[in-house]
């Protein structure tokens, strides 16, 4: 966090965030099938959302867009910065694994 400038006290605990911006992260990361990120609070970012690419993986959001409460502005900005998060970039650990399974021969051409 210092590397951005931000302090501890930029930190949103999950029982810190509003209802209506938890419900849309959670929904997001579940669609996109990562797991959800620390979320820091951004004063300059104002109403938008970025993701850092820290340790772990954060969510920057300005103090604007955590106190949204239209579904549909929080999707598009939540989602736009979750999605950028490549998942080549994130931490194995923080990708979910889904319908993958193991090749059991090697491939004949």
């Amino acid at each position: 966090m210092a590397e951005l400038g931000l302090n501890r006290e930029a930190s949103v605990l999950p029982s810190q965030q509003p209802a209506p911006f938890r419900g849309v992260l959670l929904t997001l990361c579940d669609l996109l099938e990562i797991r959800e990120p620390a979320v820091l609070r951004h004063p300059g970012l104002v109403g938008d959302a970025r993701m850092a690419h820290l340790q772990p993986p954060s969510l920057l959001c300005g103090p604007t867009l955590l106190e949204q409460s239209d579904s549909v502005e929080l999707g598009f900005r939540l989602g736009r910065a979750l999605a950028l998060a490549t998942t080549g970039r994130l931490p194995a650990r923080y990708v979910r694994v889904a319908n993958c399974a193991p090749i059991s021969s090697p491939l004949s051409l």
